[in-house]
């Protein structure tokens, strides 16, 4: 795809740089004749290193446009990236056994063969405009006016057939060689079994993952403390927040904790309006024997129910005197 991309950008700037070429040439070589004269070459040898001169500076823009195709074909295949590790010396590339096993694989197999095929079409179009390059050079006496601009149609007629060619080629190859790219970016079943083996014997990447699971916990745990009824405490070290629902059997633990977390638990519920009762023995069995999002078990109904109700007494005395008031 690059090389036709590149002969594409050489047919567009062609036609301009032929007419120019040739009328350069052909003023240069006139002046040079005119110039000639056995007794001082000198005057006729300037006149031919400008004639070389000027056409290599009109070459100048071929080139540049060709490069700029180039770079613009890469971009389109790939990106443009710098890697200045690649200009490192590498010195193990001096060893030729591994270049000798690559030369014998499929894959260079494959290359080999598609290039053949893209010199026998391009040998086989060349072939076929030849006789047409060969009437043009001898078919007769002309002017040199007349035979740079003959033989320049001849080129271009050849520049256009070499192109066709060439965009059929490598629109081939480029879709080959995007297929194969994206194909060995896939992982092979064997791989991914590997991966995956190796992912879950990995203790950091379990760890990682517990820790994150703890925390979503605890934060939605923390987001119920508002939601309950009254937190109960050891005072300090303990913190477990039950919620009653009327269409549950007895109450459940929506959240608890020790330490700093408890900690967090009383100033959510402080924040959240939510009573805190210190109950240093039902605290210690609640924490210790129902885990959270459980009901309390029967045996502790009783002390449960009576925090319960100086909670709800108390509620009930501010809601009237806040009424009366």
């Amino acid at each position: 795809m690059p090389q036709a991309l590149t002969l594409i950008a050489a047919v567009l700037l062609l036609p301009a740089l032929m007419g120019r070429m040739g009328s350069t040439l052909v003023d240069g070589w006139e002046q040079t004749m005119a110039a000639a004269d056995p007794r001082d070459p000198a005057l006729a040898l300037a006149s031919l290193q400008s004639m070389a001169f000027d056409s290599v500076l009109l070459l100048v823009p071929l080139v540049g446009g060709v490069v700029a195709a180039a770079i613009a074909a890469r971009a389109m295949l790939g990106g443009v990236q710098f890697n200045g590790h690649q200009l490192k010396p590498k010195f193990k590339g001096l060893n030729p056994f591994p270049g000798i096993k690559r030369l014998f694989s499929p894959r260079q197999a494959g290359q080999l063969l598609r290039l053949v095929l893209k010199l026998a079409a391009l040998a086989a179009v060349a072939f076929a405009m030849w006789d047409r390059f060969v009437a043009v050079v001898f078919e007769g006496p002309s002017s040199l006016e007349v035979f740079v601009s003959s033989v320049g149609n001849a080129i271009w007629a050849l520049l256009i057939a070499v192109v066709g060619v060439s965009v059929v080629a490598g629109g081939i190859d480029g879709t080959l060689a995007l297929r194969r790219y994206r194909k060995d970016l896939r992982m092979t079943k064997q791989e991914v079994k590997d991966d995956a083996r190796q992912t879950e014997a990995n203790p950091m990447v379990k760890s990682e993952i517990r820790a994150r699971q703890r925390k979503m916990s605890r934060m939605r745990m923390m987001a119920e403390v508002a939601r309950a009824d009254v937190v109960l405490t050891n005072p300090t070290h303990l913190a477990v927040a039950l919620r009653y629902e009327a269409d549950s059997v007895a109450p459940k633990v929506v959240a608890k904790g020790a330490g700093h977390i408890a900690a967090r638990i009383r100033e959510l519920a402080a924040e959240a309006g939510v009573p805190v009762r210190e109950n240093k023995p039902l605290a210690r069995a609640l924490f210790h024997n129902v885990e959270i999002g459980e009901v309390i078990p029967v045996q502790l109904y009783q002390a449960v129910a009576e925090v319960l109700a100086v909670v709800y007494r108390s509620a009930n005395r501010r809601n009237t005197g806040a009424g009366a008031a």
